[in-house]
């Protein structure tokens, strides 16, 4: 298992990014951990089921920082 933080402007496809949410699902469902940094509101606001997928929501920029951010999965 792995926890993984994702940014979400340009980095997530609802948000002008290149990761596809079919990709978190399939990191979910291989029994890793995701959540979000920063704009957290772009993906509650567009995905009704996004609590199945992510385990925390909140971080700031500032603290994804330091946090290996995954694209182009």
């Amino acid at each position: 298992m792995k926890v993984y933080a994702f940014d979400v402007d340009e980095t997530l496809y609802l948000s002008h990014g290149p990761v596809q949410w079919e990709a978190l699902v399939a990191l979910r469902a291989e029994g890793h951990v995701l959540g979000l940094c920063g704009n957290w509101a772009a993906v509650t606001l567009q995905v009704p089921e996004w609590h199945r997928v992510l385990s925390f929501i909140g971080f700031t920029r500032q603290c994804c920082s330091g946090v290996l951010l995954v694209a182009g999965i």
